[in-house]
């Protein structure tokens, strides 16, 4: 098992196991994932929201650290990287309620950004997957993303 800060570098993220004992679908460890949208058109806007649900601060990576996973036949492929860098001293707390955003465009141009963020494949039609990096277990979501 990886450590948090093991998670941010230039290797693609299924390198890392990605199981299902890893991963949490929509709430887990008092924090809870959602997005503003179940379907988002080609170069338009989305948002995730990371939301404490618990009554004590919640412990995240800075840095807002993510991958995009497509289902491809009957598997996840990665389409977008990270390759940020943590340092697992570096923490930051979500208080009780509060909640954190990850807003991003569904558009290769978002991920052309070779020091934090790259893209693997290319955006179509289909379904996809949001992972939030900056717990363990991590946290996922799906997507429809359309023309």
């Amino acid at each position: 098992m990886k450590l948090v800060s093991e998670l941010y570098s230039p290797n693609p993220v299924d390198e890392y196991t990605l199981s299902d004992d890893e991963i949490l679908y929509k709430e887990g460890n008092g924090l809870r994932i959602s997005s503003n949208k179940e379907v988002v058109k080609i170069g338009k806007q989305i948002k995730f929201e990371i939301e404490n649900v618990s009554d004590e601060e919640v412990i995240v990576s800075p840095g807002k650290p993510y991958t995009l996973l497509k289902k491809i036949e009957n598997d996840w492929k990665e389409v977008v990287e990270t390759s940020e860098k943590g340092v697992f001293l570096t923490m930051v707390g979500i208080p009780p309620g509060n909640i954190d955003n990850i807003e991003m465009i569904i558009d290769e141009s978002q991920f052309s950004k070779p020091e934090t963020l790259s893209m693997i494949g290319e955006f179509t039609p289909g379904k996809y997957r949001f992972i939030y990096l900056g717990h363990r277990p991590f946290l996922a979501i799906d997507f429809i993303v359309s023309k």
